[in-house]
């Protein structure tokens, strides 16, 4: 058994508690003040604040490799990667791909989340593609995206191997709210993005099972006063809204008025990475074309945005300056909310007896200091 002592950590309504923290076989097992000792192995942290560990369930990859084309080994390094930033949990997010590429892809994933030697733990798929709109599909290849059905949905979900299937799609698209009703029988979160669709065909995505929307404002609709567009319906309605909180793919102050909006458990932190995250700028390929990164900010040949380079422990950071919101809270956005909205919130996204013991310590400037996954600790800059 080992327990963190001296440890200053946020409870799961974002409050604050003073105490230990025991746990075992990577299982939090006791909470409490002054616990018991003997024969544990203990570790003082000195009043450092924890909080539950990071949940990513939206991004592509780092370091260099894209998980819809990464070997086992390469997804492995990516989770030891996140692992050093204070992620526990995340989704490898899939491009659209090739129907027998993609399915390639996602067995690759389920067999990496296996494997010995995982930082975060890979506990779902974010299949972002291949069911988008053309009109807004962003940087994904237009000749590879493909009408929903439930035939090509049953593919992936038996490629996944018993992992959470999170799905990306357009409402708008034939077949859409027929596979968003199926997709959520079968336990799968569904989420609308890349859409051209009004706010009444998104409302009635909601309405078939759909209950969040991919990396809001952008690749949507937005807001008009005569027609709300997909935007206006993630904002009027109670789904979970993924927000980039980088400063590049939405304005600080638009962050700050959809926090304004939307109901604490309701936001999502993202961060959309791609594969440049943690390499700086150059030039990298992402979904098929060249992609340049410059101060940060990935853009393709048209100019478009294609992802990020955001770290999720920078984005709570960002949160906290963008929409002046408290630490507490915007830890809430990247931990207790994605694990809700992804279907594995018994599992992980607070500091809860019988769940991972999964861990971000941050010291009395703000930095990080170690991350704990399934009980093992990570250090930033470690290889």
């Amino acid at each position: 058994m080992q327990i963190l002592k001296n440890t200053r950590f946020i409870l799961e309504d974002g409050r604050y508690a003073r105490g230990d923290i025991a746990f075992e076989n990577g299982v939090i097992t006791k909470i409490g003040e002054n616990l018991d000792t003997r024969g544990a192995k203990c570790t003082d942290l000195g009043g450092c604040t924890v909080t539950p560990g990071f949940v990513d369930i939206h991004t592509h990859g780092a370091l260099g490799y894209d998980v819809t084309t990464a070997r086992t080994e390469q997804i492995r390094e990516i989770s030891r990667f996140l692992a050093r930033h204070g992620v526990t949990t995340f989704f490898p997010t899939t491009i659209t791909a090739a129907e027998d590429d993609l399915e390639r892809a996602v067995c690759r994933i389920s067999r990496a989340s296996r494997i010995e030697g995982l930082g975060a733990s890979i506990r779902g798929v974010h299949l972002e593609g291949p069911y988008l709109s053309p009109a807004r599909r962003g940087c994904h290849d237009a000749s590879l995206l493909r009408l929903p059905t439930k035939e090509g949905f049953d593919r992936l979900r038996l490629a996944a191997g018993g992992l959470k299937l999170r799905l990306t799609i357009a409402p708008e698209l034939d077949g859409a709210y027929e596979l968003i009703k199926y997709a959520r029988s079968l336990g799968a979160s569904v989420t609308l993005g890349h859409t051209d669709a009004d706010e009444r065909t998104a409302l009635g995505g909601l309405e078939e099972g759909a209950d969040s929307f991919t990396h809001l404002f952008n690749a949507m609709t937005g807001i008009n006063h005569r027609e709300p567009g997909a935007a206006g319906a993630a904002l009027i309605s109670g789904a979970y809204t993924e927000l980039i909180c980088d400063g590049v793919h939405i304005h600080p102050d638009i962050i700050k008025l959809v926090c304004m909006v939307k109901a604490p458990d309701k936001v999502v932190a993202i961060t959309d990475a791609m594969n440049a995250a943690g390499c700086g700028d150059g030039e990298y390929m992402f979904c098929g074309s060249k992609v340049t990164v410059k101060g940060g900010a990935a853009r393709d040949p048209e100019g478009k945005l294609a992802g990020s380079t955001l770290l999720l422990v920078d984005a709570v950071r960002n949160f906290t300056r963008f929409a002046q919101v408290s630490f507490g809270q915007a830890v809430g956005y990247a931990t207790a909310n994605p694990a809700r909205a992804a279907g594995i919130y018994d599992a992980v996204g607070s500091i809860t007896e019988g769940k991972s013991a999964d861990f971000a310590v941050f010291g009395g400037d703000g930095a990080l200091e170690c991350t704990f996954c399934r009980g093992e600790r990570f250090m930033p800059g470690e290889k």
